[in-house]
C-alpha cells in the first residue's frame, strides 16, 4: 500500500505540473518537451510518440490475430497466426485510407 500511495501521489504532482505548464504554453506534449530542453527535446516527444502509437496498435494486431486463431480452432479451421496477420492487413491497409466518414 506504501508504494501504491507513492506512486499515486507522484503521478498526481507529475499531472499537476505538467498541466501548470501546459496553461502557459498551450502546446502538446512534443511542444512541452521543446520548451523544457530545446529542438532535440520537440524531437525525442515526437519519436517517442509515434513509437507509443506503434506499439499500441501492434499490440492490438496481435491481440485481434490471436483471438481468431482461438475462434477458427473451435470451428476446427486451423489457420497460422502470420496468415491472419497478413489478412488483417490486407483489410486495414484500405480502411486506413479512409478520410472522412
Amino acid at each position: 500500500f506504501p508504494m501504491m500511495l507513492t506512486a499515486y501521489l507522484l503521478v498526481a504532482w507529475s499531472i499537476w505540473n505538467l498541466l501548470a505548464v501546459w496553461r502557459e504554453y498551450r502546446v502538446g506534449f512534443s511542444g512541452l518537451l521543446g520548451k523544457a530542453i530545446g529542438p532535440f527535446g520537440e524531437r525525442l516527444g515526437q519519436v517517442m510518440i509515434v513509437c507509443l502509437q506503434c506499439g499500441t496498435c501492434l499490440s492490438y494486431f496481435i491481440f485481434v490475430a490471436r483471438n481468431l486463431v482461438d475462434v477458427a480452432a473451435r470451428m476446427g479451421i486451423v489457420i497460422s497466426l502470420s496468415n491472419l496477420c497478413v489478412a488483417q492487413l490486407l483489410v486495414y491497409i484500405p480502411l486506413s485510407l479512409i478520410r472522412n466518414i
